[in-house]
């Protein structure tokens, strides 16, 4: 593409950012010999080329937004679990972990409970969550977020005939365990 063509599809700023004005040739009437401009040239050389690179980056990503082959889709936005409880995030040393569970057909996980959020995404199967104290389920498919109880005892089981396969996230604070299992029914 020439630089007529950048231009037209990302505009003259960045074709200023890395045209030859940018790091124009020193002259050898600058004071300095010949072959200290012909250094100086090449060590600008690594910076050009990381402008040139950038622009093409930036070139590529007007060109995906402009051309339609980029859809950005708000899959959730909530500020509670699925029990309505509000969101328990780190307050200091937090860490990320994101683990990838698959659980067999009409396998069940212990009971357990979680000290923060923990979302995941169901990629495949169908999950049934029961909180234990009452008994109330939430069903998941693929698809779904699932935005787990926070502290309350809970379990999950695959009711399908595949395996569920979900990718977990979880915050936690420093080296707190993201899972408690239940030691005495």
């Amino acid at each position: 593409m020439g630089s007529a063509g950048l231009a037209a599809s990302v505009g003259a700023p960045l074709l200023l950012l890395i045209g030859p004005s940018l790091f124009p040739p020193v002259p050898s009437s600058c004071g300095l010999p010949r072959r200290e401009a012909r250094r100086g040239r090449a060590l600008m050389r690594p910076w050009r080329t990381l402008m040139i690179a950038g622009g093409a980056l930036a070139l590529s990503a007007s060109q995906a937004w402009a051309e339609g082959s980029v859809s950005v889709v708000e899959r959730l936005s909530t500020r509670v679990t699925a029990a309505g409880q509000p969101l328990v995030l780190p307050t200091k040393d937090a860490r990320l972990i994101v683990t990838d569970y698959t659980i067999a057909p009409g396998a069940t996980l212990a009971v357990h409970k979680h000290p923060f959020s923990r979302f995941a995404l169901v990629e495949e199967g169908t999950l049934r969550v029961e909180r234990t104290a009452d008994g109330h389920v939430f069903d998941y498919k693929p698809g779904d977020i699932v935005v787990e109880i926070v502290d309350e005892w809970h379990r999950g089981t695959n009711t399908g005939t595949t395996p569920v396969r979900l990718v977990v996230f979880d915050l936690v604070e420093g080296e707190t365990k993201p899972t408690q299992v239940q030691t005495t029914p």
